[in-house]
């Protein structure tokens, strides 16, 4: 059943939350040697730590899950200062490839 006073308080509380863990990814990037790391928290780009989770998990070569992945051979901080660049760079399609999609 639907309790109003509950629904705000949990929606306070899962914005509470939301704010604490945005600020813990906000710091956890702060360490990598990357200049620029504003770009990485951009209203118009955002990698978030989740994001960065999955690509380290699934594309890091220091990393042996999903061995059928392609892998990264270039250290984390590359990686995340790559992604970086890659925000300001026009989208092309490969030849052949059906998956592109124009944004």
């Amino acid at each position: 059943m639907y309790n109003e006073p509950e629904f705000i308080r949990l929606i306070f509380l899962l914005a509470d939350t939301q704010l604490w863990v945005d600020k813990l990814s906000r710091d956890a990037l702060m360490p990598l040697p990357v200049k620029d790391k504003s770009k990485l928290q951009r209203k118009t780009y955002y990698l978030s730590i989740g994001a960065l989770a999955h690509i380290i998990e699934k594309h890091y070569n220091a990393v042996s899950r999903h061995p059928q992945s392609g892998k990264f051979t270039i250290p984390v901080a590359d990686i995340v200062n790559h992604i970086k660049l890659a925000a300001d760079i026009q989208p092309q399609a490969i030849p052949g490839a059906l998956i592109f999609i124009a944004c």
